[in-house]
């Protein structure tokens, strides 16, 4: 089985079913943004000329962002965070340097957290790398267009701009409510 079949099966899998992390020390942050990496890339590996993969589509940038937005639910920001916790004392209790292994290796371990207890975290990443892939790149992710490329899409309009994209127009409907208030 290659990559490719292997995440169409976790996403199908995981459809069925429903960093700003404080650390005290950059050595631990360090380890864990590579840990997201590898994740990200065992979810999303970048196996044919031309297609998305973590390097192109800006996942981290796209999960630090989310994780850092006020406004994006603090339901399912939390439940990133928790499940990266839960990720990393699976791997520690079961002794895995996730990061080193090889690529059927992580496939496995992925199979066998979502079996435990991650299906639900699992689809939840996928989301963000599907958002990271086809999100306008004015916002840090699709670098080059490369998943709109990829899909042969031609992007909507308007597009975003400076004065009119996600945080601006969140700035703007604070000051009406705030104005509202007055």
């Amino acid at each position: 089985m290659n990559r490719r079949t292997f995440i169409k099966g976790i996403l199908a899998y995981t459809s069925l079913f429903t960093l700003s992390f404080p650390f005290s020390c950059s050595a631990e942050r360090d380890k864990d943004e590579m840990l997201w990496y590898a994740l990200g890339e065992a979810l999303f590996p970048c196996d044919e000329p031309g297609a998305p993969c973590i390097k192109n589509i800006g996942f981290l940038h796209h999960l630090h962002s989310t994780l850092k937005d006020k406004n994006y639910d603090p339901d399912i920001r939390a439940f990133i965070r928790q499940g990266f916790i839960q990720f990393k004392r699976y791997l520690q209790d079961r002794k895995i340097d996730f990061v080193s292994a090889n690529d059927n290796e992580k496939e496995r371990i992925i199979r066998n957290f979502i079996q435990s207890e991650g299906d639900n975290w699992i689809y939840r990443l996928n989301v963000l790398l599907i958002e990271s892939t086809f999100l306008d790149p004015y916002y840090g992710v699709n670098f080059n267009k490369t998943g709109w490329k990829w899909t042969y899409h031609t992007p909507g309009t308007p597009r975003p701009v400076a004065g009119h994209d996600y945080k601006s127009l969140l700035r703007k409907r604070k000051i009406s409510e705030i104005i509202t208030k007055i």
